[in-house]
């Protein structure tokens, strides 16, 4: 609708561990980062043998608002009440009553339900090394001040 999020009934599989929610979405992220200023928060690294869990359980306009405050914020989000974050170290289910799409880094991989296993050490990443603290430039202007 216009006023308001249609939400899907989630079941969440975590390790084991069952959540079922009534939710706008469920995203699996392993990166905070979006694209700058936009970071879904700094307890997600893609170093910490995890998979974050993110349910936005936004159900009008406001709440899409509070949720797009929250990762717009330099700080990332807070545990604010549209956003519950979960993890898991071994495999993620995520099932939905009726029929949705699930996508991957903006890709289209089908239709839920979603299975996830992690796999440590699986994907080696190739990063630019950093780039050593500029020296600052000090220009003698040859005044005598003393």
């Amino acid at each position: 609708t216009v006023t308001g999020v249609q939400p899907h009934t989630f079941t969440i599989i975590a390790d084991g561990q069952k959540l079922r929610v009534k939710a706008a979405d469920v995203l699996l992220a392993n990166v905070s980062t979006l694209v700058r200023p936009f970071r879904w928060g700094p307890h997600i690294a893609p170093d910490d043998g995890r998979i974050d869990i993110c349910v936005m359980r936004a159900k009008n306009v406001l709440d899409m608002l509070g949720v797009a405050r929250d990762i717009v914020l330099p700080e990332g989000p807070q545990q604010e009440r549209n956003l519950i974050y979960w993890y898991a170290h071994h495999s993620i289910l995520v099932f939905a009553e009726e029929p949705l799409l699930v996508q991957g880094d903006g890709e289209l991989l089908g239709e839920m339900p979603l299975e996830v296993y992690l796999v440590p050490g699986a994907v080696r990443v190739l990063v630019p090394e950093e780039e050593p603290t500029r020296r600052k430039n000090r220009l003698s202007l040859g005044l005598n001040l003393g």
